[in-house]
């Protein structure tokens, strides 16, 4: 019991070691010296994420998640996770979107459910899951 119990402990530690140090290529590789650079499209960086507004659950479970600006603002009064499909097919990825401070995003996703939209902001990945801490999000013109 002892030895699957710090097994174990090593493992996760390990896991965290390599996490960080995942964490920490990716920050070193993407810092770019010099002013934030934008596109013509508006205040969004050249490296934002885009993509269009989906229901969480519905994609997971099959669905195709897309949903308008009504379904989306119905689906945040219900307590429904909203999140950012991006790219098609075997590219795609869920990417889950968060304030910088932590709050939900639900709300302004919502609104923007009718268009395709960009987030800027810090990645992050642990255990599968795709999180942006969003500095802005902004529809694509």
């Amino acid at each position: 019991m002892k030895k699957i119990l710090s097994l174990t402990v090593i493992f996760i530690l390990i896991s965290f070691l390599i996490s960080n140090a995942q964490e920490a290529a990716t920050q070193k590789k993407t810092k770019e010296p010099g002013a934030k650079q934008t596109t013509a499209k508006g205040n969004l960086s050249a490296k934002a994420i885009k993509g269009y507004v989906i229901d969480v659950v519905d994609y997971a479970t099959g669905g195709q998640g897309r949903v308008n600006k009504e379904k989306a603002v119905d689906l945040v009064m219900k307590g429904r996770l909203l999140g950012l499909l991006s790219g098609s097919g075997k590219l795609s990825k869920i990417y889950l979107i968060s304030n910088t401070d932590g709050s939900s995003t639900s709300k302004q996703l919502a609104e923007l459910a009718d268009k395709q939209i960009g987030v800027d902001g810090k990645i992050f990945q642990k255990g599968g899951i795709l999180i942006i801490m969003a500095d802005l999000i902004e529809a694509i013109k």
